[in-house]
C-alpha cells in the first residue's frame, strides 16, 4: 500500500469490481473525501467467501482507477473482520460502499452481505447505488436524518453537522408523532439535544413529522426523501433485532437498496464509533 500524509481517511470499498460499482463509489467518495478535506484509500478484500479477483489482480485495477494524491490496498482475509478494522488498520473515518438490488446473493454488493459484512463497522457508512451526479456544486445540498427515542440518535446528529459545517447540507430532521407519552418524551429530550448542539456550531434544521408508525420510520424517510428532493439520509442500523426484524429483514435491509436509489449515510449503535477529529 502506498502511504499518504493526511492522517484521517475516507475509504472506498470496491468488494465489486464491475464498472458500475467502480465508478458509483469513487465518484461518492471522492466528493466525500474533498470536502471532509480527508485522504482517500481505494480498498478492495480478497474474501474466499466470493469469488473475485486475487489481491494481485486487484491491486492491478486499483492501482489504474486511483487519482493522483490517492493511495490503494488489496488485502486477504474476511470481509467483516476487515471492515471492522479499519479505524486502526487504515485510519478510517467513514466508508463508501456499493449495493445492488439485482446483486446475486453470495457477492458483496448483496445487500444482506453487505449489512451483515459491515455489522461490526466502526465508522459510518455510506451505501450508493448509483454514480454521483458530478454537475452538483454540493454533495449534498438538502440531508435528512430520522429522529426517534434512542441514545445513539445522537451519532446522526453528528454527522448531519459536519455535512452543514463542511459542505452547507441544509438540515431536515425527520420524525413520527409517537402516541406512547414514554417514547415521546425520550424522543422530546433528543430534539431538545439536537437543537442545543446545532446552535453550537451556528446551524439550523427544519422539523418535519413524517407519519405515525415508529416501527418503520426509516421506510417512511426513505419515501419522504424521494418525494421531497432530499439527497442524502442518515439512519442508524437496528440494535436490538425482534422476531419480526428476524423474519422480514431489519428496517435498514429494506431501505439500503430502495427504488430511488437514494444514497443512505449508516451508523452502527455502538458506543466504539470512530469520528472525525475535527
Amino acid at each position: 500500500m502506498k502511504q499518504q500524509k493526511k492522517d484521517q481517511f475516507v475509504v472506498a470499498y470496491l468488494g465489486d469490481l464491475s464498472d458500475n460499482a467502480v465508478s458509483g463509489v469513487l465518484s461518492h467518495a471522492r466528493r466525500l473525501a474533498a470536502f471532509l478535506q480527508k485522504g482517500l484509500i481505494l480498498l478492495y478484500v480478497d474474501d474466499p467467501s466470493y469469488k473475485g479477483p486475487t489481491t494481485d489482480e486487484a491491486e492491478a485495477l486499483l492501482a489504474d482507477k486511483k487519482a493522483d494524491g490517492e493511495t490503494y490496498c488489496a488485502l486477504k482475509g474476511d470481509t467483516k473482520t476487515v471492515i471492522a478494522a479499519l479505524p486502526t488498520l487504515l485510519n478510517a473515518v467513514a466508508v463508501v460502499a456499493y449495493a445492488d438490488a439485482q446483486a446475486r446473493r453470495n457477492t458483496p454488493a448483496n445487500a444482506k452481505q453487505l449489512l451483515r459484512n459491515f455489522s461490526e463497522c466502526k465508522t459510518a457508512y455510506l451505501v450508493v447505488q448509483r454514480q454521483f451526479d458530478q454537475q452538483r456544486r454540493q454533495y449534498a445540498p438538502r440531508v435528512g436524518f430520522t429522529v426517534d427515542y434512542l441514545r445513539e440518535s445522537k451519532e446522526k446528529f453528528l454527522w448531519a453537522s459536519y455535512l452543514a459545517r463542511f459542505d452547507g447540507s441544509s438540515l431536515f430532521a425527520l420524525y413520527v408523532d409517537y402516541s406512547d407519552e414514554g417514547l415521546k418524551q425520550k424522543w422530546y429530550n433528543n430534539m431538545k439535544f439536537l437543537l442545543k448542539f446545532l446552535e453550537g456550531f451556528k446551524l439550523s434544521f427544519q422539523p418535519v413529522v413524517i407519519g405515525s408508525k415508529p416501527s418503520n420510520i426509516d421506510l417512511q424517510a426513505v419515501e419522504f426523501a424521494h418525494a421531497n428532493a432530499i439527497d442524502m439520509l442518515c439512519c442508524l442500523t437496528t440494535k436490538d433485532k425482534d422476531f419480526l426484524d428476524k423474519l422480514a429483514g431489519p428496517q435498514e435491509q429494506q431501505t439500503i437498496v430502495n427504488q430511488w436509489q437514494i444514497p443512505i449515510l449508516f451508523l452502527n449503535p455502538r458506543d466504539d464509533l470512530y469520528v472525525l477529529c475535527d
